[in-house]
């Protein structure tokens, strides 16, 4: 099976709006078969540099409902999280 160089599919997570920090996309990437060594090339400060300000162009935070506490809204983002890996 050929897939995405590990470069270019974290910046597709980044860009995803979905993900928020750089631990989120490690996870996301453990979980799509890629090994802890691949990740590893993603270390530098320059990469990393990258990904965040995919993540502040494109992040787009949960739905914003006064009546939802704090926690919830995570709970939500963390769903969200979990629905994006289960489909990809």
């Amino acid at each position: 099976m050929h897939r995405k160089p590990v470069i270019e599919r974290a910046l597709e997570l980044a860009e995803s709006g979905i993900f928020r920090i750089p631990s989120e996309v490690r996870k996301a990437l453990i979980r799509e078969g890629y090994t802890q060594s691949e990740i590893y090339g993603l270390e530098g400060k320059a990469t990393w540099r990258q990904l965040r300000k995919k993540f502040a162009e494109h992040w787009c935070p949960p739905i914003d409902n006064p009546s939802l506490p704090a926690e919830d809204a995570d709970h939500q983002h963390n769903a969200l999280i979990e629905y994006f890996l289960m489909a990809g």
